[in-house]
């Protein structure tokens, strides 16, 4: 999960970045990836409360 999180961390940074060089097809697909992580890791979360 701390993978998750730095990749998360990393993207959201890079977005910032595309945002400010008004790249926007790029900031959307960074968007969509950053979704896609932070849903996996509800899931891991949801998952981990579960087992506990």
């Amino acid at each position: 999960m701390s993978q998750l999180q730095s990749e998360l961390s990393r993207l959201q940074s890079e977005m910032l970045e595309k945002h400010r060089e008004r790249k926007h097809e790029e900031v959307e697909n960074i968007a969509y990836r950053i979704d896609r992580i932070h849903t996996e890791l509800v899931t891991l979360r949801s998952q981990q409360r579960a087992e506990s």
